[in-house]
């Protein structure tokens, strides 16, 4: 595909739904969509990488859309994190689709935190991972009914994996 080392691809999901793969690069988004993060579509059944991103990430929007009053995770995020979050760092090092609401869960080992947004890329929810319980966290992963595993490289140390049970 064109997803050589200058997009970094690093997370990779199965989309069951749409019969494809779902790929979020960690570096370039491709032509035309500097600043942002993009996931692209494998076709499992036509053995080919769409063109254009199937979904954007304005991280830039997020970081301003975050510092809004209005905005509906802003309180959340506020009191999760002391604030709101400056997404400039933001790299994804995993991807996973949630089997049931169909959210799509990003992972940034450098920033040590994780997003969840809609197929339409609107931002659902965000947090900050702890750099004690997650050194370098690079995997996610759910079950069928919503057990999400997320896995983190040990950085010298003995690699970590935490199962998080559906509430």
């Amino acid at each position: 595909t064109k997803l050589d080392e200058r997009y970094d691809p690093e997370g990779l999901t199965y989309d069951a739904a749409n019969n494809r793969l779902l790929v979020i690069c960690k570096e370039f988004a491709g032509k035309g969509y500097e600043g942002m993060k993009a996931i692209y579509a494998f076709d499992l059944g036509s053995r080919q990488l769409e063109e254009d991103p199937v979904i954007t990430i304005d991280l830039d929007a997020f970081t301003d859309a975050l510092a809004s009053a209005d905005h509906p995770v802003n309180t959340f995020v506020r009191r999760a994190i002391g604030g709101a979050m400056d997404m400039s760092g933001f790299l994804p090092s995993g991807l996973a689709l949630h089997p049931q609401t169909r959210h799509l869960y990003i992972l940034s080992s450098k920033r040590k935190a994780m997003l969840v947004i809609d197929l339409n890329g609107h931002l659902l929810a965000a947090w900050t991972l702890d750099p004690d319980l997650f050194p370098q966290p690079e995997g996610l992963a759910f079950l069928p009914d919503g057990t999400l595993f997320v896995s983190s490289e040990g950085r010298g140390g003995r690699p970590r994996l935490y199962r998080f049970d559906p509430l």
